[in-house]
Order: structure tokens, then C-alpha cells, then sequence
């Protein structure tokens, strides 16, 4: 995550989240099903990618201080 909060800052992060939230929400209000099942399926993405990245640099992070991952 400290990759993404250097090149789109976490205010960024939390905006775009925010964003996310309400085009889900606005989706479900107006009875579209097909747009709230993409919107849901744009954030799931959108968070997976960021929990994975952070995942990722905790290892390298690890590993760079003669740290095994867990496996």
C-alpha cells in the first residue's frame, strides 16, 4: 500500500473507495441490479488489488530483513 499512497496518496485511496460506496448504493436505490452487481464487482477489485499489494510489500519487507514468509 505504501506503493499506492506514493503514486495516488490515501486521501486518494479513501476518496475513490467513497466513491465506489456510492455508486453502489445508488445503484441499489434504483432497483438496478446489473449496475449495482458491476459497481460491487469495480470495488471488490479495486480493494482486492490494494489488500494484495500490501500483502506483497509486508513479504519483500520481510525477506529484505532475512525473514521467511509464512507458507
Amino acid at each position: 500500500m505504501t506503493l499506492l499512497r506514493q503514486v495516488i496518496g490515501t486521501g486518494q485511496l479513501i476518496k475513490n473507495s467513497i466513491t465506489q460506496h456510492q455508486a453502489i448504493a445508488e445503484a441499489i436505490l434504483a432497483g438496478d441490479q446489473d449496475a449495482a452487481y458491476a459497481a460491487m464487482q469495480k470495488h471488490l477489485w479495486y480493494s482486492a488489488h490494494i489488500m494484495l499489494e500490501r500483502v506483497e510489500l509486508k513479504m519483500a519487507g520481510a525477506s529484505r530483513n532475512g525473514l521467511q514468509a509464512p507458507g
